[in-house]
């Protein structure tokens, strides 16, 4: 694995009072609950799913209008299993999953569960391995399989043999194969496939107290083969890889830059062999900003996250050209953006906005 030294990032802070993004619609749904990832659906709505109280789950499903259709609770509060993430799946959706076991230490498995349109329960897979194996991250791939991201661990602790792995299911849900990173101290957060087939995973690796987290990215053939894989950090700034997109043939992902103990949130791109390209900040705070979602528009990106504002969080949602240059950046309601997902015509973004449940429909420009 190489080691990349990140250059200084360019600052582009969002205003004190931002103007609000102009949705084609903007709906606040149910108090107390955030909505933490998304999919979308072939009528131009959504599905996401949403954590209440006591870590409760379910997936809402809200139509291309911005009116909730349907509610699926998933589990009703701290139980053995949690729900990771959601894709889209055929005329469905999947949603990755933790299951816990008691086997002497603590110990879990990755499992999967598809929906139907109508958020009907159709079946679920279990996908047993030794230790302690968490999600966090599901993509759909063109021929119906899905890949799996996470992180994998003999058992619950240490932090210093935690890895990353993939995982490439079948269309049943068949596993075709597993890798596990080789690092210690690596976890994955993101994931996306380019058009050859590789699938790519981003995250953080720690390198410890003197150096903190690093950014990594990592890449696979569509039959396992292990591909290249970078880390990226500098001496004065940590990186994490929260959103990976592929555009135009390579990887592009936001995250969080720490400097002097202040997050800014960043975009990067990179080559088809892994060399970083350029590196843009998109929004900065004095008390700090993230990123936490990305998607591809016609012109470039929109990324969306939050920013801490009077200590505390406001969200925002920020336009750039290809190169990551800001067009735009709106925002400034008590919140964060989560997940931003393709809709035809334009992208969704998910969140919180004081304190409920938040979903928008935005034209891409």
């Amino acid at each position: 694995m190489r080691t990349v030294l990140l250059a200084a990032v360019l600052a582009l802070s969002i205003p004190a009072a931002p103007a609000r993004a102009q949705y084609a619609w903007s709906n606040s749904y149910a108090s107390h609950i955030r909505f933490t990832h998304a999919a979308p659906t072939p009528d131009g709505g959504l599905v996401a799913l949403a954590e209440g109280a006591f870590q409760s789950k379910a997936l809402v499903r809200i139509g291309a209008d911005g009116s909730l259709t349907w509610t699926t609770m998933l589990s009703p509060g701290e139980t053995s299993r949690d729900y990771i993430g959601v894709a889209a799946a055929g005329d469905g959706f999947v949603v990755a999953c933790e299951d816990e076991r008691v086997d002497g230490n603590p110990s879990a498995d990755v499992c999967a569960a598809w929906y139907d349109a109508a958020g009907t329960f159709v079946r679920e897979r279990r996908y047993p391995r030794a230790g302690y194996q968490s999600p966090t991250a599901i993509m759909p791939l063109p021929d119906g399989g899905l890949v799996i991201a996470g992180v994998s661990t003999a058992e619950l602790m240490p932090v210093d043999e935690h890895r990353a792995f993939v995982m490439r299911l079948a269309a049943s849900g068949d596993t075709l194969w597993t890798r596990t990173g080789e690092a210690r101290r690596t976890f994955a957060r993101s994931v996306a496939a380019l058009p050859d087939g590789t699938i790519a995973v981003a995250g953080t690796q720690d390198a410890g107290e003197t150096t903190g987290d690093r950014l990594a990215i990592a890449t696979w053939g569509g039959d396992g083969t292990p591909g290249w894989s970078n880390t990226f950090n500098s001496a004065t700034l940590q990186l994490t890889g929260e959103a990976l997109v592929a555009r135009d043939g390579v990887l592009h992902t936001c995250g969080v830059a720490t400097r002097d103990g202040v997050g800014h949130a960043i975009l990067l791109a990179f080559s088809a062999t892994g060399e970083l390209v350029w590196n843009n900040t998109i929004a900065q705070g004095e008390e700090g900003s993230w990123c936490h979602a990305l998607v591809s528009t016609p012109t470039g990106f929109a990324a969306g996250g939050g920013f801490k504002r009077d200590g505390s969080p406001a969200h925002y949602l920020a336009l750039t050209d290809a190169e990551g240059n800001s067009l735009n950046a709106t925002g400034g309601t008590a919140g964060s953006i989560t997940a931003l997902v393709p809709t035809p015509g334009g992208f969704a973004a998910v969140g919180t906005m004081d304190g409920k449940g938040w979903a928008a429909l935005r034209a891409a420009k």
